[in-house]
């Protein structure tokens, strides 16, 4: 067989061995399209790696900033005790129960009903 057109068409009749090598090389090209594909999106660094990538960064974020709020709320109640004598008293009364000078404490206590 030779590598000449078909009268009528232009087109070249390929003999049949030629014509199974370009199968058999577009079934792979396909297929490695298919891999590469699959790999960019269920890989080590595919699509759906991104998006937890990004869930996961999102919730660390969210988490950095309620940590901010709390140090910011934290410094600046240790601020209000190095500076204001009211906060120092204020959690004296209330965790340690002490008093003040010439203050008299009464402590209340409820009647146990009788029967």
């Amino acid at each position: 067989m030779t590598d000449s057109p078909t009268p009528g068409t232009g087109k070249r009749v390929l003999p049949p061995k030629a014509g199974r090598g370009r199968r058999a090389l577009k079934a792979a090209m396909w297929i490695g399209a298919a891999l590469l594909l699959a790999e960019a999106f269920f890989g080590e660094r595919g699509f759906t790696a991104l998006i937890e990538a990004r869930k996961q960064h999102h919730a660390m974020q969210s988490s950095l900033d309620q940590l901010r709020s709390e140090n910011a709320a934290l410094r600046s109640r240790a601020r209000r005790l190095r500076e204001d004598p009211q906060a120092i008293e204020e959690i004296a009364r209330r965790d340690l129960r002490l008093q003040a000078e010439g203050e008299i404490v009464f402590i209340v206590k409820d009647k146990k009903p009788e029967k």
